[in-house]
């Protein structure tokens, strides 16, 4: 059997090349959704993705002869930061292979005074698919939520990688009201003086964008792995949302004007380009436009409260909204995702609404 070589993706064609092998590694796979294709090649963009701004990144591919095998990206948020990361992992069922990415991987790393190296992220934790699956293979993954093959986690474990958090995603139905529990618990927020929820403003995105940031950044500054937005991070990624939002389910709650909690919800666009082979032109592209109301669930993609008010009820009335302006909307199922394994509080949470975890992915670790 010939060897493996790993070779760092530095052409136009190499680049193309390990942006195609999903498609090998996955074409008769019924439950995998192909990711947009134009999505991905603009965050590997260094003139388009603000990642790079501070950040850097290699690409890795592993070949056995002129076969593409595997492929691997590493990557640090800031010069000199401690710790790193790898991503858009994908690699046949070979052991060695697996060794020769992740070896590729930290050395990269190592050069560059990186103490430890996290993975898989796509960059930073909070970009599409993190982690690599490990319970729901049998379901198609949501909108920007990954899909991996069983046997990544065996070769982690294999080349020495340790569990460091895991991922969690809770599935809930229409038809399963919320508990009344909880409906009591939203009422308190409901009680705040000068407390309001309203719909994000379209017509103002980038402020509001902005105003996210903000809120995000401060509500979510001791989770796990966290990295703070920066304004241009958040631009970008109102720029990508504004095609793609409902705004009726993307959700502000503020206390006398004043923004204190927010919940973005987004369309699980996977019961649209399912079939796409992810392209968005030209069926995608007349789905997104013409066919939305086809769309049946939503994702809960992210919801941050300011630390005062995480323990009045702002929560449990942020996901009530959700709930209930969804199913006005004509959704009929969600699923939030995703959710740190180590975050007790909102697992508990979304076991209280009555959802289901459905889904988990892991991320792993490695001391350089």
């Amino acid at each position: 059997m010939l060897p493996i070589s790993v070779e760092q993706v530095r052409t136009w064609w190499q680049q193309r090349r390990f942006l195609a092998l999903p498609w090998r590694l996955y074409r008769t796979d019924p439950a995998w959704v192909a990711p947009l294709r134009l999505e991905l090649a603009q965050r590997l963009n260094r003139k388009k993705n603000p990642y790079f701004r501070k950040g850097d990144a290699a690409l890795f591919l592993a070949r056995r002869g002129r076969e593409v095998v595997g492929r691997i990206s590493a990557q640090v948020d800031a010069v000199g930061a401690p710790s790193g990361a790898f991503g858009f992992y994908e690699a046949i069922d070979d052991p060695t292979v697996a060794q020769a990415l992740l070896t590729a991987a930290s050395e990269w790393l190592r050069v560059r005074g990186v103490q430890k190296m996290v993975g898989p992220c796509n960059f930073r934790l909070e970009d599409p698919a993190p982690g690599f699956l490990t319970e729901g293979f049998e379901h198609r993954p949501t909108f920007m939520m990954a899909y991996s093959k069983p046997y990544y986690p065996a070769q982690m474990e294999a080349a020495g990688l340790q569990t460091v958090m895991d991922l969690h995603a809770y599935r809930g139905d229409k038809d399963h009201p919320l508990p009344s529990t909880l409906i009591e618990r939203a009422a308190v927020a409901d009680r705040i003086p000068q407390f309001q929820v309203r719909e994000i403003q379209m017509d103002r995105l980038y402020a509001e964008a902005e105003l996210l940031r903000a809120l995000f950044n401060e509500g979510l500054k001791n989770n796990w792995g966290f990295v703070p937005f920066s304004s241009a991070h958040a631009r970008k990624m109102a720029h990508d949302l504004r095609l793609l939002a409902d705004p009726r389910i993307i959700l502000i709650a503020e206390v006398a004007g004043r923004p204190v909690g927010a919940v973005i919800n987004l369309p699980n666009f996977n019961d649209l380009f399912a079939d796409c082979n992810g392209r968005l032109f030209p069926k995608g592209f007349y789905r997104m436009w013409r066919c939305r109301n086809r769309i049946q669930g939503i994702r809960g993609y992210a919801i941050a409260i300011l630390p005062e008010y995480q323990k009045h009820g702002v929560g449990c009335l942020l996901l009530r909204e959700s709930f209930a302006r969804a199913v006005v909307a004509g959704y009929t199922y969600g699923e939030i995702s995703w959710i740190l394994g180590s975050n007790k509080g909102m697992n508990d949470l979304a076991v209280f609404t009555g959802s289901q975890r459905q889904k988990a992915y892991r991320l792993y670790e490695q001391r350089l």
